[in-house]
């Protein structure tokens, strides 16, 4: 029978969600199948993005692969460069190339292709498809009430004792000093004025992913978190913004940006979010992750730890970003913002 490949419909939800659960050996009711959240990430208007996000290959009637999409534009000094982060990105074991086959249709919306972490099978088969390592995200946490992470646990394991007590001493630790200066103004959505602090344009040692504010503001109605936004403010003058989100008892920092190159800076901005995290009785941990060792040098300074390390791949058949800068991407650009895993509802 002949496999059809298409834009994913909202008539195609349900059996998406059928397909993607099988495939994943999740339950029903798990998070990332959520219908308001798949909805949000396939369906709803986000306006610098015009193109399908999602689509499915069928043979028949039956799904057999299907693709996600999270669009991504990458900034040089010279040009922006689309791209794709793929997720939900599955096939069916019983027809082989299927999954290369949605991979091949997404690849062919824009000039490049992203892809973060992965299991042992997917790292070991992404050169094959073309895909090169271009820089490591590094994921960060820190602990802010240990109690609660021992009653938000689903299950109580031999080692608890152990954590608690590492936990504890780990939650001790100080944030960075912010200068007396600054400070934080939480906002409910970003405007023009807002806009005057989002990155355009890329200069210097990595090629940052372009914010607007449609494409935050579009995160921000995300039904899979609680987020809120804040901008930073030295007196009257606007620095920079930071985006939290709640996943349970974990808030993460989705995204961070300064208008700055000095490390001060950038340690002041992440000990700004992590105070404004720390301060929500809902905190038990912050989580926060990025692939610029300058914001993970401003993380490890404001008492994060180190938890995980995942390669950050790159398709770029026509050499585009050949010889840019190493690629500056965190939590906001896939799904780290939102994912939710409530058998491991923290890093530590």
């Amino acid at each position: 029978m002949s496999l059809q490949i298409e834009a994913t419909s909202p008539a195609d939800l349900a059996g998406l969600i059928e397909f993607l659960t099988s495939v994943f050996h999740a339950s029903p009711d798990a998070p990332f199948v959520d219908s308001r959240l798949m909805h949000w990430k396939y369906f709803e208007r986000c306006e610098d993005w015009d193109g399908p996000r999602s689509f499915i290959l069928k043979q028949g009637s039956e799904i057999v692969a299907h693709a996600g999409i999270v669009p991504v534009t990458f900034l040089r000094q010279d040009r922006e460069v689309r791209s794709i982060h793929l997720i939900d990105w599955a096939a069916s074991p019983s027809v082989p190339g299927a999954g290369v086959l949605s991979l091949r249709k997404a690849a062919s919306l824009t000039d490049t292709l992203l892809a973060v972490g992965g299991s042992t099978d997917t790292r070991q088969i992404m050169p094959k498809l073309g895909f090169k390592e271009k820089a490591t995200l590094r994921v960060l946490a820190r602990v802010i009430r240990p109690w609660g992470q021992v009653s938000a646990r689903a299950l109580r394991d031999w080692n608890a004792p152990a954590r608690f007590a590492r936990n504890f001493v780990w939650s001790l630790t100080p944030a960075a000093r912010v200068p007396r200066s600054w400070s934080v103004l939480p906002i409910h959505q970003f405007d023009e004025s807002s806009a005057a602090v989002l990155p355009s344009r890329t200069a210097g040692e990595f090629t940052g992913c372009k914010r607007t504010p449609a494409m935050l503001n579009y995160m921000l109605r995300c039904p899979g978190a609680s987020f809120a936004a804040f901008v930073i403010m030295e007196r009257e003058r606007l620095l920079g913004y930071f985006i939290l989100s709640w996943v349970g008892r974990q808030c993460r920092i989705a995204d961070a940006f300064v208008d700055s190159g000095i490390p001060a800076d950038w340690r002041s901005a992440y000990a700004l979010a992590t105070s404004t995290a720390a301060d929500d009785p809902r905190t038990c941990e912050i989580e926060a992750a990025s692939s610029d060792p300058l914001a993970a040098d401003a993380m490890l300074q404001n008492g994060f730890r180190l938890r995980d390390q995942q390669p950050v791949f790159l398709s770029d058949p026509k050499q585009i970003l050949s010889g840019s800068p190493p690629l500056r991407i965190g939590l906001l650009d896939g799904e780290g913002s939102y994912l939710n895993d409530p058998a491991h509802p923290f890093l530590t």
